[in-house]
């Protein structure tokens, strides 16, 4: 049964200014709520994206900071084994103390830049969950006023009924 009951030719002639009003907002809010499930789900599809990313950016930043402790490990090693017999001893091969610093310390810039790009991931990620926390909280209220609507025409039609039962012909 539809909504409104009105003639087929002549849609909007046989309900009042008010219904009239409500029938076109009806369309336009459900037309909106459409965008509105569109955007939620684009949202939604982009927040799980960028919780990948972040999980992502999380493991390179332990990985990160493992190569750090190696190469830390490796420069502690090249302090405390600094005799010629230990290094033909041990069969280490251990090597310059400059180079293992230049690691380290680019590990240590890598991982500063992975760290900085994981607080942007998550501040990305926390004003996207926001807007998708906005765009349902809209629609819960166009879903409110769009049954609102229909409620007042329902109404609408049943005091018309009830006026025409009421009046003999």
């Amino acid at each position: 049964m539809p909504l409104i009951e009105t003639p087929r030719n002549g849609e909007l002639e046989s309900l009042n200014q008010s219904s009239k009003a409500c029938y076109l907002n009806i369309k336009y809010l459900e037309d909106m709520l459409n965008v509105i499930h569109q955007k939620i789900d684009y949202l939604d599809n982009d927040l799980h994206y960028t919780d990948i990313q972040i999980m992502d950016k999380q493991k390179d930043i332990d990985y990160s900071v493992l190569c750090i402790y190696e190469t830390q490990q490796k420069i502690d090693m090249q302090m405390l084994m600094d005799a010629p017999t230990v290094f033909s001893k041990y069969r280490v091969n251990l090597e310059d103390m400059v180079t293992l610093q230049e690691k380290k310390n680019s590990f240590d810039h890598q991982l500063n830049q992975e760290r900085l790009e994981l607080e942007s991931l998550r501040k990305e990620a926390k004003e996207k969950s926001n807007e998708l926390d906005r765009y349902r909280n809209l629609k819960q209220y166009v879903e409110n006023q769009l049954s609102s609507n229909k409620t007042a025409i329902c109404e609408y039609q049943h005091i018309k009924k009830s006026r025409n039962t009421q009046k003999p012909l």
